[in-house]
């Protein structure tokens, strides 16, 4: 009896340690295999889940926020999400022994769900639930007009940066305040006399706010770059004989006219130089944007060659050529470009070594882009093409890639990544829908 005993419990033990450990025998190939899994996460969190055609419980909950399938024999799964009145999700999933296929970012889009908010207006910028429309060569909050006849930037805090095309100057307004409004150009123009013993009015041609203070702005005019102080009427030239600059969180990166690029921290006052010599000139420099974390910055000539500047190495890295435009992630970690009559790529920037990692090809290009805007978890893409459709289009390495479709004839899109919201002007309406 012992014997019997100790014989069956390692037979038990051995199959019980082997069954934990993902060990299924498979009727179909007659052997024992190693089964993986699946992991999902929708939002919103309460579709329903098909595998191969059957229905899987959806353990989403209060203390859960996503689905595990587990005891999957290696293969490829039929993955089907589906909710009432929302768009469909579906997607060929590969599972591997003893490992577990991710999809942690799978989003429904509400079919009913979006909102009239206006009339058709020529253009409308939106920020934080608020609306600036333009019509007729006049910026309305409201029934309130703001100063200017072009808007140039809207914030959160609700600060308008407009520009006049009559007077050629730049505004700065508040939609909590629109009694005054200043004329940045006077404003500039006076601290540079006063403060810098810089003499003449000079134009400004470019201007950005702070990232975390609208009452201060970085400004550029054809000779040099400044920071300037609304608040405290203060004025600081950064340098002098620039192509462009883009600001990434508290610095601001700049392309001389000799082709180095250089930062300044707008905290610590401190400008250090990122890349001393490079290929581009002022007649061959098109475009510089940095990611949110300022360890990137990716500049486009005007041949379409697009570059990645890594910051630490100090080192510049091809990624494409016949680019037309190119747009950083919110978690820093792709950066999607449009190829001329191609179509859209993915290039990641985590890899381990950037310079062997390759564009990934994303979806094709029908029709000219007009429009890319990221939404806020950096695995979906809002595209507007030249023919007006809007798209939603998911960025992923299985397939099928899920397309849906929001709108048609769209002249203008705006999202918004604080709020969720997603502006779009469709058939002589400016329509809101939260995604």
């Amino acid at each position: 009896m012992f014997l019997v005993l100790t014989f069956l419990f390692i037979i038990v033990g051995t199959i019980t340690i082997y069954y934990s450990r993902g060990f299924r025998f498979n009727l179909k190939t007659q052997s024992i295999v190693q089964t993986g899994a699946i992991y999902l996460r929708i939002t919103p969190p309460d579709g329903s889940i098909n595998i191969n055609g059957r229905p899987r419980k959806n353990k989403s909950g209060f203390f859960q926020s996503g689905t595990l399938l587990t005891n999957l024999s290696p293969g490829i799964y039929k993955i089907d999400i589906t909710k009432d009145k929302y768009s469909s999700w579906h997607k060929n999933v590969p599972v591997e022994p003893s490992e577990v296929s991710i999809l942690d970012n799978i989003v429904l889009v509400s079919r009913d769900k979006r909102e009239l908010i206006s009339s058709s207006t020529e253009d409308f910028y939106a920020r934080n639930n608020r609306l600036l429309t333009v019509e007729k060569g006049n910026i309305y909050f409201n029934d309130s007009t703001i100063a200017g006849d072009d808007v140039i930037g809207f914030t959160s805090g609700g600060t308008v940066i407009s520009y006049g095309k009559k007077n050629k100057s730049y505004y700065l307004s508040n939609v909590f305040d629109l009694s005054s409004s200043l004329n940045l150009n006077a404003i500039f123009n006076n601290l540079k006399q006063t403060r810098l013993g810089l003499s003449g009015n000079v134009p400004i041609t470019k201007i950005e706010p702070y990232s975390y203070n609208d009452r201060r702005f970085i400004l550029m005019t054809g000779k040099a770059l400044y920071t300037l102080d609304t608040e405290k009427l203060a004025i600081e030239q950064i340098t002098n004989k620039l192509k462009d600059f883009t600001i990434a969180g508290n610095e601001v990166f700049w392309v001389s006219s000799t082709g180095e690029i250089s930062s300044f921290n707008m905290v610590f006052r401190t400008t250090s130089k990122i890349l001393e010599k490079s290929s581009l000139t002022a007649n061959s420099f098109a475009e510089i944007k940095a990611s949110s974390s300022g360890e990137k910055i990716a500049i486009l000539d005007k041949a379409g060659k697009l570059f990645i500047i890594d910051r630490r190495s100090g080192t510049a890295t091809s990624v494409s050529d016949s680019v037309t435009s190119f747009l950083f992630s919110p978690d820093n970690g792709i950066l999607v470009f449009i190829k001329k009559n191609t179509g859209i790529y993915a290039y990641y920037l985590k890899a381990e070594n950037i310079k062997d990692k390759k564009p990934i090809f994303i979806a094709s290009q029908s029709s000219t882009i007009k429009n890319i805007a990221w939404y806020k978890d950096s695995h979906h893409l809002f595209i507007q093409d030249a023919s007006g459709e809007l798209n939603f289009i998911e960025i992923d390495n299985f397939l099928p890639i899920n397309t849906v479709k929001i709108a048609s004839n769209v002249n203008r899109f705006m999202y918004d990544i604080g709020t969720n919201l997603l502006y779009f002007d469709e058939n002589s309406g400016i329509w809101k829908l939260r995604i």
